[in-house]
C-alpha cells in the first residue's frame, strides 16, 4: 500500500516538480519577507529594535501559518489536478477556516516544542557519557522523530477534514478514526520517502550534540589544540550532515507535500471498503 501511494506521488510530481517547488518556495518567501518587512516598519515607528524583532518574528509565524493553510489546500487541489496559484492565499479568503487551523497548529506546536525541549535536555545531559552518549542520543532523537511524525500527520489530516466543517474537536476525532488501524501505513509512508535524509539528519545531530559539549569541555580544561580541533572537526562534520539532509529534504518537498493528500484519499477509500464489508 505504501508503494502504491509513493508511486502515485511520483506520477503526480513528475513533470510538475519545478512548478510545485516554485509554489512552495514562493509561499515561504512571501510569508518570511512579509513578516520581516511589516516588523521592520513597526520597529521604525516604535523605535525599538528588540520589540521590532519580536513583532517581526510573531508576524512571520502568523503569515507562515496562514500561507501554510493555503499551501496545504493547493496540494490537495493538485492531487485532483485543479491547483491554482491563487490558492496559497486561501487563508485570507477563508479566515474562519484558518482560525480553526490556527488552533490545531498551536496544539501541534505546543506538543512538538515540549518534546523538543525535553529531548534536547536529555540528549545534552547524556552526551557527556563517553561511549554510550552518542548511541543513546541517536535512539532518543529517533524516538523524538517518531512522535513528531505521528503528531504532524494527525495535524495534517485535520487540515483536510476541516473542509467538511466538523469543527476542531470533531475534525480531530474524525482524523483519529481515519488513521485507526492504519497507523503503521500513516507513519511509514512519508518516512520511507525521506528515509535517507532523515538518517543523515539523525547522524548529524548525534555528532553535533555530544561534540559541542566535548569541545567546550576541552577548551575549559585547557586541552591541547589537537584535542580541541579533533572535537571541532566532529562537530563540523555533524553540521555538514545536517545541511546535506536539509537540502535533500528541500528537494523532496514537492513529493512530501503531495504524500498526505494521496494518503488521505487512500485512507478514505479503505474506510469506505471496511464499512461496506
Amino acid at each position: 500500500m505504501t508503494n502504491e501511494v509513493l508511486k502515485e506521488v511520483k506520477t503526480l510530481v513528475k513533470g510538475n516538480w519545478w512548478k510545485f517547488f516554485g509554489v512552495y518556495l514562493l509561499t515561504m518567501v512571501i510569508a518570511g519577507f512579509g513578516g520581516g518587512i511589516l516588523g521592520g516598519l513597526l520597529s521604525l515607528v516604535i523605535n525599538n529594535d528588540i520589540v521590532g524583532m519580536i513583532i517581526s518574528m510573531t508576524l512571520g509565524c502568523i503569515l507562515g501559518s496562514i500561507f501554510g493553510y493555503g499551501l496545504a489546500k493547493y496540494f490537495f487541489d493538485a492531487r485532483n489536478k485543479e491547483e491554482k496559484l491563487v490558492t496559497i492565499f486561501y487563508g485570507f479568503t477563508n479566515f474562519v477556516g484558518y482560525l480553526k487551523f490556527l488552533v490545531s497548529s498551536l496544539l501541534f506546536f505546543v506538543v512538538v516544542y515540549a518534546a523538543s525541549l525535553i529531548a534536547g535536555l536529555v540528549m545534552a545531559a547524556i552526551g557527556f557519557i563517553p561511549v554510550a552518549g552518542p548511541i543513546v542520543s541517536i535512539l532518543l532523537f529517533a524516538a523524538y522523530m517518531v512522535v513528531v511524525v505521528m503528531v504532524s500527520l494527525l495535524y495534517t489530516f485535520y487540515i483536510y477534514r476541516n473542509y467538511e466543517g466538523d469543527g476542531i474537536i470533531g475534525s480531530l476525532k474524525e482524523s483519529r478514526k481515519l488513521v485507526s488501524g492504519h497507523k503503521w501505513f500513516v507513519f511509514w509512508t512519508p518516512l520511507k520517502l525521506a528515509l535517507v535524509p532523515v538518517i543523515i539528519l539523525i547522524a548529524g545531530y548525534a555528532l553535533v550534540i555530544p561534540g559541542l559539549f566535548t569541545t567546550l569541555a576541552a577548551v575549559m580544561n585547557g586541552s591541547s589544540f589537537t584535542q580541541v580541533a579533533g572535537s571541532g572537526v566532529i562537530v563540523l562534520l555533524g553540521f555538514l550532515l545536517i545541511i546535506v539532509s536539509l537540502i535533500w529534504m528541500l528537494i523532496l518537498m514537492p513529493k512530501i507535500c503531495m504524500v498526505c493528500p494521496v494518503m488521505y484519499d487512500k485512507l478514505k477509500a479503505m474506510k469506505k471498503e471496511e464499512i461496506a464489508e
